[in-house]
This record gives C-alpha cells, sequence and structure tokens, in this order.
C-alpha cells in the first residue's frame, strides 16, 4: 500500500483500516483479513470501545508472525471528555495498554474542543451517545501542551 513520508522522516500509509461501529464479535476477522490484505495503518479511537479487541487480535496476529510491530502504523484518539490537561496522560495509558502497545505512531484530538463530563458512566468507559456538551472551560492549548508532555514521557524524549 502507498505511503507518504513525514517531515520526520516517518512514512505513514495512505489507507488505513477504521472499526468505529463493527460489532467487537466481529471486528477479530475483520482486522485479521484487513492485515492479511496488505493493511498496515490500524486507525481508531478511544470512544469506539474496541480497543481491547483490536489490542487481543494484533498481539494475536504478531505472535502468530502475521505480521510485526514494527510494520504496523497505530492511530489512536483522545476523547473530547478527556481534554482536561489531567485527563492526558492517563488516556494515553489507557490506549496503550488496551492496544497492548509500547507506543503509537499517531495521537490526536478527535474533536478540537472539549466536551463536559456527561457524569453517566465511569469516565473511562466510552459513551458515544452521551450529551454533547462543549466544556469552554478546557482550552485545547493546554490539551496539546500535555500532548506534548505524555509523548516525551512515553517515549523518554
Amino acid at each position: 500500500m502507498a505511503s507518504l513520508t513525514l517531515l520526520s522522516g516517518n512514512s505513514i500509509p495512505t489507507v488505513s483500516y477504521g472499526w468505529a461501529g463493527i460489532d467487537a464479535d466481529i471486528l477479530p476477522a475483520r482486522l485479521e483479513t484487513a492485515i492479511e490484505s496488505g493493511y498496515r495503518h490500524i486507525d481508531g479511537a478511544w470512544v469506539y470501545g474496541g480497543e481491547k479487541v483490536i489490542g487481543d487480535t494484533l498481539k494475536k496476529l504478531i505472535d502468530e508472525g502475521k505480521t510485526k510491530r514494527d510494520q504496523l502504523f497505530i492511530t489512536s484518539k483522545l476523547w473530547a471528555t478527556h481534554h482536561h490537561p489531567c485527563d492526558v496522560r492517563p488516556a494515553v495509558k489507557k490506549s496503550l495498554e488496551d492496544l497492548k502497545m509500547d507506543y503509537l505512531d499517531l495521537y490526536l484530538m478527535h474533536t478540537p474542543c472539549a466536551f463536559k463530563e456527561p457524569g453517566t458512566k465511569d469516565k473511562w468507559t466510552p459513551d458515544p451517545f452521551a450529551e454533547i456538551v462543549p466544556d469552554d472551560d478546557v482550552d485545547y492549548v493546554d490539551t496539546w501542551k500535555m500532548f506534548l508532555d505524555a509523548g516525551n514521557e512515553e517515549t523518554g524524549g
């Protein structure tokens, strides 16, 4: 599959496999088919609720020799209810843990603004259908600064 070279020198595949809305029961088979078909960019997000299933499936495929971690480009995203600076590092760690990865190749803010916590579920249980209420008390620049700090801590750089 085609890829683009980033200014950092790293490359990113131009086509990715995403799983938003795919039932967790059929997700492993679909991901395995995607990997066998040549997909190497796995694009997801915590809020989709499938990172544990993806992590288990990728670990299985790596253990079976069907792919290697360094052949994959893994993207995840910070959900809007986790934009408070104190939530960024735990959110990164949660995605890494669920995906069974030591690092992410790309981590994005899922939305350009923060949402208020709906208060109906555990903060770390995805609820994509929760009421969306913007949280004007969170500045995306402060969130971004924590991205840089979390990245430095996770990579040692």
